[in-house]
């Protein structure tokens, strides 16, 4: 593994999500959304 992707892990926490009401739920946590994957959107927050 790249040593950008240790430190990024090192900074994010990461999360997905598939339904609205998860995706709800992230966002009033303070994720942000990143991008979609295999049918599941993913977002990110600072640690």
């Amino acid at each position: 593994m790249s040593e950008n992707r240790q430190e990024c892990r090192k900074e994010y926490v990461v999360k997905t999500a598939q339904t609205v009401e998860e995706i709800r739920h992230l966002i009033e946590e303070g994720f942000e959304y990143v991008t979609e994957m295999e049918g599941k959107k993913i977002f990110r927050k600072r640690k």
